[in-house]
């Protein structure tokens, strides 16, 4: 690759970090589209006391009303989130009204926090806020909720005391409620990403699943020569990247993590790292993997997987899987399976793979600038209790779900509408399981959106790895801690993407490289970053 083509891989590369670094600002995609919890698990289980006391509280008495801003929203049929009937009846059951605050923009939420001209609530991923959830509190931007939740917060503190998982995880190290937050309520819903392959031409070409390295290559191959496929293999590196697709069968990761004696690593610095690039690389040169590789996005990901150009992707449970399922629908004998996290050898265990912490750092905020904090709080802790858990997973009994022995079932009213909208149009007015918010996501949720059994087989398929055991928590850190390594932890990112990049693409040789690439992710600090990481982790698990 020439230079100038290295120099604008380098630049794309950069221009993608900034924009992974705000998209958790708003909805998190499947990050937060996918679901969960039977009663057992979702921690929601109300007590007499609290029971009766929602009864004795809502709808709040007098004029109750808040400012709540969340961002973008688009919706055709909504003008604003406030508008939707999920909020309509949940404003009539809670007596409290709520005026929606919608910017888009990645630097929205920045310049609305530089104007000081705060809202009463605001929804945000609180490990994105420069210092994160400690800066914060520190700046006064979101209050300190311990003894506002202790009075007027029954149903969240019921589900921390029956989950204290959950608990640890949704709190500074020094003990500090700082939102309403997202909470996944089902180990089933926190997984969502995992590779995928047509199962149509698999079985065409009477070729097996594959499930290590080797057998990967053998697929590819069989897709170009016998398929015509001039890109078999496809993703968005950001997808890849945050899944650990592939690169966990070499023991590595694009991520920092926890080792097996609870120290934390950067995993591409590990050896496997190096072979993991040198084997995209040898596919790359052998035309098995997208020649756009570098900037393909996922509009030309779903192309190329609809269309024949591609046989094999790394990508998500609904907006990918279902929806090239969806919308390949009219291609004869059309299919789509979920295949294990791939390994070196036969029968292992992938060690990493996508597998989400129940809580990720997305919820709702009451800023310091809140007129009615009562009101804040009695609105949002209803989602938490038994009614809200419903209304915000499910909907509104007799429209968008019924009981049907017991189980919630969505309407053929918003899985099948006559007028051609989507489950997730129709849902997004319902519900908000289907996006994230203050609730306790349901897994019954997830196993209706997953309208196709290729859905639902590929989650089972996926959760397959050992990701859960070193995937990092939301660990906090404190604003020195942040100062010191926020500017670090962006260049090392960056340069990791650039040599990984440019070794994939031809343009340099990793292994001639690799001796320099670890030094010079030492000159910018990387053993300082990892000593602040094992610090903040020490102190989450000391929480």
């Amino acid at each position: 690759m020439r230079k100038s083509t290295a120099k604008l891989v380098s630049l794309l590369v950069i221009m993608m970090m900034v924009f992974v670094s705000f998209a958790g600002c708003g909805s998190t995609e499947e990050g937060a589209t996918e679901t969960p919890a039977t009663d057992s698990s979702t921690g929601t289980e109300s007590t007499e006391s609290t029971e009766t006391e929602e009864k004795d509280v809502y709808p709040l008495e007098g004029d109750r009303t808040i400012t709540y801003w969340t961002g973008g929203w688009v919706h055709a049929d909504f003008p604003t989130q406030g508008d939707t009937h999920l909020m309509q009846e949940k404003m009539k059951r809670t007596g409290v009204e709520v005026e929606f605050i919608h910017q888009t923009g990645a630097d929205a939420f920045s310049l609305l926090v530089a104007s000081g001209d705060l809202p009463d609530v605001f929804g945000y991923r609180f490990t994105n806020f420069p210092g994160g959830p400690t800066a914060a509190l520190e700046q006064g931007v979101v209050m300190e909720m311990n003894e506002h939740f202790e009075n007027w917060a029954p149903n969240l503190m019921q589900i921390y005391a029956d989950n204290p998982e959950w608990d640890k995880l949704v709190k500074t190290d020094d003990g500090q409620y700082y939102n309403f937050p997202f909470i996944r309520g089902d180990d089933y819903l926190t997984v969502f990403v995992g590779p995928q392959a047509r199962k149509d031409w698999l079985d065409d070409l009477n070729l097996s699943e594959p499930e290590t390295i080797d057998e990967w290559y053998t697929v590819l191959k069989a897709f170009k020569e016998e398929k015509g496929a001039t890109a078999p293999l496809t993703f968005e590196y950001s997808i890849l990247r945050s899944s650990d697709a592939f690169v966990g069968a070499y023991d590595a990761s694009f991520e920092y993590f926890i080792n097996s004696e609870g120290e934390v690593e950067f995993g591409s610095v590990r050896e496997g790292f190096r072979d993991f690039t040198r084997t995209l690389a040898k596919w790359y040169e052998e035309g098995l993997l997208d020649q756009d590789i570098a900037t393909v996005d996922r509009d030309q990901v779903a192309a190329r997987m609809t269309t024949g150009v591609s046989g094999a992707a790394v990508g998500h449970t609904g907006s990918r899987m279902g929806a090239w399922l969806t919308a390949a629908s009219d291609v004869e004998n059309y299919d789509l399976v979920g295949l294990r996290y791939p390994t070196l050898n036969k029968g292992e265990t992938a060690m990493f793979g996508q597998r989400q912490h129940p809580y990720f750092g997305q919820g709702i905020g009451v800023t310091s600038k809140a007129r009615d904090v009562e009101a804040a709080v009695r609105f949002f802790d209803y989602g938490y209790g038994e009614e809200g858990h419903m209304l915000y997973n499910f909907g509104i009994e007799g429209k968008s779900y019924e009981m049907i022995d017991g189980y919630p079932t969505y309407t053929d009213y918003v899985l099948q509408n006559e007028e051609g909208k989507s489950p997730a149009q129709m849902l997004r007015g319902y519900t908000q399981s289907v996006f994230n918010g203050p609730l306790v996501q349901d897994r019954r949720y997830m196993e209706q959106y997953a309208q196709y059994d290729q859905q639902k087989n590929a989650i089972e398929t996926w959760m397959q790895t050992n990701g859960g055991d070193h995937n990092m928590p939301a660990v906090t850190y404190t604003s020195e801690e942040s100062n010191a390594i926020g500017a670090i932890m962006s260049e090392i990112y960056d340069y990791r993407d650039e040599i990984f990049f440019r070794a994939v693409l031809g343009d340099i040789d990793i292994d001639s490289e690799w001796d320099n690439y670890i030094r010079s992710l030492d000159r910018m600090g990387l053993q300082d970053v990892l000593a602040v990481q094992q610090d903040a982790l020490d102190r989450y698990n000391n929480r």
